[in-house]
Formats: structure tokens, C-alpha cells, sequence
């Protein structure tokens, strides 16, 4: 998934997430399940949000 929700509402966009700014509690906007961010070493790869979807990360 490109955005993810951040805990006081608001939504980032994959490409501009950064932890020290945003935290490191990100969520699915639709589910609102925890999510990680993935940013690939490889370059033809855009950021993206993922689940585990192991317990409370299994996206619904």
C-alpha cells in the first residue's frame, strides 16, 4: 500500500515517511491493522507499507 494512517489522523504517502518524524506507529487506513515500511535497496522499487499478517498485523 502507497499511505498509511498515523496515530493523530493524518496520512503519509510511502515515499515521504520517515520515523523520526512520523513515528513508528503506522496503521492500514482502511483496517486500521499495524503496518511496517518496506523501502527496497533496489532502486526500481517504490517505498510501500506491508503487514505481517501474523496476530494483530493480519489485514481484514
Amino acid at each position: 500500500m502507497k499511505n498509511a494512517l498515523l496515530p493523530n489522523g493524518e496520512i503519509v504517502n510511502a515515499k515521504e515517511y520517515d520515523p523520526m518524524i512520523h513515528g513508528d506507529k503506522i496503521y492500514c487506513c482502511g483496517c486500521k491493522k499495524p503496518v511496517s515500511h518496506s523501502s527496497a535497496k533496489n532502486s526500481n522499487i517504490e517505498p510501500y507499507f506491508k503487514t505481517t499478517g501474523k496476530g494483530e498485523s493480519k489485514h481484514t
